[in-house]
């Protein structure tokens, strides 16, 4: 199985599920949000829409606003004394050699 970074929204048949399965993928890490919309009755799924929505655009809220600047100005001060530091590279994703 693969891995891109390419936003899809594709629905599928999927025998005796009663509706299309959903395949959704954002794209690029930050660009959008996937969204399926269930349509349940009687306690079962009916049917699945998918969306794949940008997450720029939308009007700012201004309780999440003040949520966020909350946040940041504690983060400010939690994150203001130095508890260590490194004393090489911090790498993900290697190879080395197991001995």
């Amino acid at each position: 199985m693969g891995h891109t970074h390419v936003p899809y929204n594709y629905a599928y048949d999927v025998p005796k599920l009663g509706h299309k399965r959903s395949v959704l993928q954002t794209g690029r890490y930050g660009d959008a949000l996937d969204q399926i919309k269930l349509t349940v009755i009687d306690g079962k799924v009916a049917a699945a829409e998918g969306a794949v929505l940008p997450l720029k655009g939308y009007p700012a809220d201004p309780a999440a606003a003040q949520l966020v600047a909350d946040a940041k100005a504690e983060a400010d001060v939690q994150g203001k004394p130095k508890i260590g530091e490194i004393t090489a590279d911090i790498k993900r994703a290697v190879t080395t050699e197991r001995v």
